[in-house]
């Protein structure tokens, strides 16, 4: 039995993302911005029948009290 691997599995700047999270750095989120958009283009990433957005990875990590959080 083979296990798949999607295309965003091998996305470049997963690195970037806790710095985002946590430190709320916008030079970080510029530079996975930058890293996303050279690598595979603007705005949707596809990979077979899955289609994700460029910030898939990004926007399914931020827990959900900050997402749901006031300003």
């Amino acid at each position: 039995m083979t296990t798949l691997k999607f295309i965003l599995d091998k996305a470049p700047g997963k690195d970037l993302i806790p710095s985002i999270i946590e430190n709320k750095s916008f030079d970080d989120f510029y530079a996975f911005y930058k890293i996303r958009v050279d690598w595979y283009g603007y705005p949707l990433i596809h990979d077979r029948m899955v289609t994700y957005g460029l910030f898939h990875d990004l926007t399914s990590n931020i827990p959900e009290e900050v997402i749901s959080r006031k300003k």
